[in-house]
């Protein structure tokens, strides 16, 4: 029998079969994931909804308090994003 995978992050979650992204590879679930939280946390800035990140403008990035790099449309700090309880709401 194989060896369960540790969960760590949301795209690993497993997927029920008819969902549209199950056929997708961890890969390319994470690069979505880019988008996503990418465009939630610019939803929750226009919303006014507090966050632990910080919108850089001249860069369109959002930001830790510190300044490091933290998430835009192709790239993010997952390490770092998890460190600080991003992923609070999937239990991880």
């Amino acid at each position: 029998m194989g060896e369960k995978k540790r969960i760590e992050y949301p795209w690993q979650i497993p997927l029920p079969e008819w969902a549209p992204d199950a056929k997708l590879s961890e890969a390319e679930r994470r690069r979505e994931a880019y988008e996503d939280f990418f465009e939630m946390e610019k939803l929750c800035l226009e919303e006014e909804f507090p966050s632990d990140l910080v919108y850089d403008t001249a860069s369109d990035v959002f930001r830790f308090p510190g300044g490091a790099f933290a998430l835009s449309r192709e790239h993010a700090d997952w390490a770092g994003l998890k460190r600080i309880g991003y992923f609070r709401a999937w239990g991880l």
